[in-house]
């Protein structure tokens, strides 16, 4: 096992018009001895800390271009042996960091791990709430032998394990390269599309241990504002209207024949097998949510419990609270790296 460091990391932070947030997560990161890359979208940069400047594991660049350019741009210069995304008002763990690279460490067969989440939000009053997010984490370890089966079962309840994951790098950048080489007007295509990647080159993970601080500061839709340039994030196009319509066939082929051949390149596979591989994943992603909404199978009473504990874990309570909760559930949470996020709350 390599000896760990943090600098063996690079957490890539996009962000848009948002300074206040973005310069929360520099003050955040800020002597944490992680790789940072900031890209800011934004028209005018930001005005930097003096101790977020002098610190030399903080690189920021201001890069008013499409998301998926920006993270292009941190596919071709990341130097580390792992990268991962991190919203600009998020916040990861430094303890469950280390225990994600360790494990990649050891596990040379997986490509990605992560651990699990707690979402944010605030109070009437301002103070920091938090509730249960992505239970679909739970012991998720997709772990078939071939890159078709693996696909196809994560495919098949998909919620995005990977794109906010320790990732090794090569993938992680090739993974972006799908996204920023050539962009479709299909919404959240880049992350299917990294997703499968991922997906079809490894294994993946995530462990029992608290992982992602998801916020929910903002109300949903708050990444459309940048839809006008970046094409995959309007949802003008979903994914199922694509895929049910004849007059959108030369499109949905055009994607799957360019996504393939991508795929292929880097994964020693047949082109051909790829865009079955990769069709038969989408359709089971597709025939999946169509499950869920329509909850095939249950009985009334079973829906009823079902929906009822939702709204329950998606109860905003105090953070130790919450923290107690997923204890309860046997997931490792780190008080002291909690206490920095609330401290940052503040």
């Amino acid at each position: 096992m390599n000896a760990y460091s943090p600098c063996s990391l690079t957490i890539v932070i996009p962000t848009f018009n948002r300074p206040d947030k973005a310069q929360r997560a520099l003050e955040y990161w800020t002597g944490r001895g992680f790789k940072i890359l900031m890209l800011d979208g934004s028209e005018n940069p930001i005005d930097l800390s003096q101790r977020v400047r002098s610190d030399p594991d903080i690189a920021y660049k201001h890069m008013p271009e499409p998301l998926s350019q920006r993270l292009g741009y941190a596919a071709r210069t990341i130097c580390t042996d792992y990268a991962t995304l991190c919203g600009d008002d998020d916040f990861l763990l430094l303890s469950a960091l280390r225990q994600c690279t360790q494990f990649l460490d050891q596990h040379a067969e997986y490509v990605a791990c992560g651990g699990q989440a707690l979402a944010f939000c605030r109070s009437m009053t301002g103070q920091p709430r938090a509730f249960f997010r992505y239970e679909r984490f739970r012991n998720l370890d997709v772990s078939a032998v071939s890159g078709r089966d693996r696909a196809i079962s994560y495919f098949s309840t998909l919620t995005p394990a990977t794109i906010y994951s320790v990732c090794r790098s090569p993938l992680w950048s090739r993974g972006m390269g799908l996204w920023s080489e050539k962009e479709f007007p299909i919404y959240a295509i880049g992350e299917l599309q990294f997703e499968f990647f991922m997906a079809y080159n490894g294994k993946i993970r995530r462990l029992p241990v608290l992982h992602w601080l998801r916020s929910h500061e903002i109300a949903h839709g708050k990444h459309q504002r940048l839809a006008k340039s970046d094409v995959s994030l309007s949802k003008a196009l979903l994914m199922p209207e694509l895929w049910n319509s004849a007059v959108l066939a030369p499109l949905r082929s055009e994607m799957i024949g360019y996504t393939a051949a991508q795929i292929a390149m880097a994964s020693n596979m047949p082109q051909e097998q790829v865009a079955t591989d990769f069709h038969d994943a989408i359709t089971a992603y597709l025939s999946g949510l169509k499950s869920t909404k329509g909850r095939t199978g249950l009985t009334m009473g079973a829906r009823i419990r079902q929906k009822l504990a939702k709204r329950l874990n998606r109860l905003p309570l105090p953070f130790w609270v919450r923290v107690y909760l997923l204890r309860r559930q046997r997931v490792e949470c780190n008080d002291a790296d909690v206490n920095a996020v609330l401290a940052c709350l503040q």
